[in-house]
C-alpha cells in the first residue's frame, strides 16, 4: 500500500505532467501560426515556381529571403539611378546643342 507521501508525490506529478501538456499543446500551435505566417510572408515576395515548396532539401522561406534587397542596397541603387538620369539628361542637352549647333537639315542629307 502506497504511503501517504508517495500519493502526494504521484498528484503532484500528475498536475506538473497536465501543465507541461498544456504548454506543449499551446506550443506547438504558436509554432504551427508562425510557421503559416513564414509561408504567407514568403510567397506574399515570390511564387511558388520561384521558391519551392519544403522539403529536406529545399526552404522557401530561405529562397524568399535570398530575394529580398536589404533597404540599404536599395537607397543605393536608388541614388545611383538618379545620379545616371541626371548624367543623361545633361548629355542629351549636350547632344542637342551639337545637332542645334551643326544646324543639322534632313533635306540636305542624299537618300
Amino acid at each position: 500500500m502506497a504511503t501517504d507521501p508517495t500519493v502526494a508525490e504521484l498528484t503532484e506529478l500528475r498536475t506538473k505532467l497536465e501543465i507541461a501538456e498544456r504548454l506543449t499543446d499551446e506550443l506547438i500551435q504558436e509554432r504551427d501560426r508562425v510557421e503559416d505566417m513564414a509561408d504567407k510572408l514568403a510567397y506574399a515576395i515570390a511564387p511558388i515556381e520561384a521558391i519551392g515548396e519544403h522539403s529536406s532539401e529545399n526552404c522557401p522561406w530561405q529562397n524568399a529571403l535570398d530575394l529580398v534587397t536589404p533597404i540599404g542596397e536599395v537607397d543605393e541603387l536608388r541614388a545611383r539611378a538618379d545620379q545616371l538620369a541626371q548624367q543623361l539628361d545633361e548629355r542629351t542637352r549636350q547632344l542637342n546643342g551639337l545637332l542645334g549647333a551643326l544646324d543639322f537639315d534632313e533635306k540636305a542629307v542624299p537618300a
